[in-house]
């Protein structure tokens, strides 16, 4: 099975450049000034257990692929890519490739089902950055990550299972695993944290913000009748972070947009839930007003500590009180 994976930055670099290593056959797909370092030197992995420079076979598009009809898709983007970059996969594979969705939230597979026969719903637990063209950093103690699966919306066949198995043997922790979108929808809670995660700094507290949030998250899943992995099964809550020598990380995939000035893709995050409760009647004041903030973050490329928890939550005060 030869892996494309589209949208090649800290996640989709990390899978693939573990994927070569491992000996799969891997085509990754990237922009920019990324793409040209990765053509030229390779692509840097740095992690707890070494700091490489690995050859990959990267490209600028679907179309540059040449496609044998063995493939699996990776997509790797930000949900806000994920339909530019479906049109030019469709345009180039055709609607029958395999198309997994290792990607925050759960819109992607929604997407990807409109326009391909085989979606898959993967897990990323994975724990990575990527700052720097042609650098990835991992932080994962003992294995890379957890990339759990299920043929999109429930089960398993050959492939999710052959993609585990090619995963493990590049260092994962994946299991193929019928029920991996209901992780993905206990992930979503989980990330509603991102953007308060990516706006504030260290010495404040968003704790109350983050419940909110949170509690809303879970008020519109049980609206809509969506199951989720409570928390005491969560595979995330068992994954164990290792330290990278002369290196901190930072923060997680929201705050990287952040800083680097990069879109944000807190949309389909927070925005999924507010979704849900216009869907089905449940307020969900918190969550809309951090698109707000998120929206005015992006907007004037605003950097952490531009605003407070304590401004945020007199705002989500204000919106209840409208």
């Amino acid at each position: 099975m030869r892996y494309v994976i589209y949208g090649a930055g800290a996640v989709g670099g990390g899978i693939g450049v573990k994927l070569t290593q491992a000996g799969k056959d891997v085509v990754l797909i990237a922009r920019g000034e990324h793409l040209r370092v990765m053509q030229a030197e390779g692509l840097r992995v740095r992690s707890p257990r070494e700091d490489v420079r690995v050859p990959v076979n990267a490209v600028a598009s679907p179309a540059e692929v040449d496609w044998r009809g063995d493939e699996v898709v990776l997509l790797t983007m930000k949900t806000q890519d994920t339909v530019p970059a479906l049109e030019a996969l469709r345009a180039a594979a055709g609607s029958r490739v395999p198309v997994f969705c290792a990607q925050n939230g759960v819109e992607n597979e929604r997407m990807a089902a409109r326009r391909f026969e085989h979606v898959y719903a993967t897990l990323v637990q994975m724990p990575t950055t990527y700052l720097v063209p042609g650098e990835v950093q991992l932080f994962g103690a003992h294995s890379w990550g957890n990339l759990d699966t299920c043929v999109y919306p429930s089960g398993v066949d050959a492939t999710a299972e052959q993609f585990c198995r090619d995963t493990n043997e590049a260092g994962f922790e994946s299991l193929a695993d019928p029920l991996a979108l209901e992780q993905k929808y206990a992930k979503l809670i989980f990330n509603l944290n991102n953007i308060a995660q990516a706006l504030f700094t260290p010495k404040d507290d968003p704790t109350e913000l983050v419940r909110q949030l949170r509690a809303e998250g879970e008020a519109a899943l049980r609206a809509a009748g969506i199951s989720w992995t409570p928390p005491e099964r969560a595979r995330q809550a068992n994954f164990v972070y290792g330290e990278i020598p002369g290196l901190k990380r930072e923060g997680g995939s929201t705050w990287q947009s952040v800083v680097t000035g990069r879109p944000l893709e807190t949309d389909y995050l927070n925005g999924e839930i507010v979704l849900l409760g216009r869907l089905h009647g449940v307020p969900t004041p918190g969550n809309a007003t951090m698109l707000d903030v998120a929206a005015e973050t992006a907007a004037g490329r605003l950097q952490p500590g531009w605003i407070t928890p304590e401004e945020c939550l007199a705002r989500i005060a204000q919106r209840s009180n409208r």
